[in-house]
């Protein structure tokens, strides 16, 4: 379970800001808006609770505690990559190609290891050779690297 929370609001959920679990998880979580008449003394509740937390923690020479501080407030935005258009064509993250094909992203992610195009490294998916030669291309997204193909390959890959 995760918390992330600035002044405002908090979200608790068990989602970790990484593309790898927004592509391969089902995940879920509750938001919590402070300035909600409903949800104030939840978000009250649960901030005494993580300084709680916090407090118990600081008996651990590696825990790194700030007392009384809430951390600085951040927009908090949950974005698919958009896609990258390259040359003529359109390029789509795994995500956004296995909704255009309506099937999971993990059955396209198995799709695509059986043609030999990814390969799996510890928790992350490299592209192979054969992959770039199909027109993969690694990309920068709001949450690390990940893999574009262009939407010409769905035929293909169905």
């Amino acid at each position: 379970m995760k918390c992330y929370l600035n002044e405002h609001r908090m979200i608790v959920a068990s989602m970790n800001l990484y593309e790898f679990s927004q592509q391969n998880n089902r995940e879920m979580g509750i938001l919590v808006d402070a300035s909600a008449e409903g949800d104030k003394q939840v978000y009250e509740d649960a901030w005494k609770d993580i300084q709680s937390i916090l407090h118990n923690a600081e008996d651990f020479a590696y825990a790194k505690v700030i007392k009384d501080e809430r951390p600085a407030a951040k927009p908090i935005e949950a974005k698919q990559p958009a896609p990258v258009v390259v040359g003529n064509g359109k390029y789509h993250s795994v995500t956004a190609l296995s909704k255009e094909m309506n099937i999971s992203s993990k059955e396209l992610f198995t799709r695509l290891e059986g043609l030999r195009w990814i390969a799996r490294n510890n928790d992350t998916w490299e592209l192979t050779s054969l992959g770039k030669d199909k027109g993969g291309q690694v990309r920068k997204g709001q949450y690390g690297d990940f893999i574009a193909w262009p939407d010409s390959l769905i035929k293909e890959i169905v």
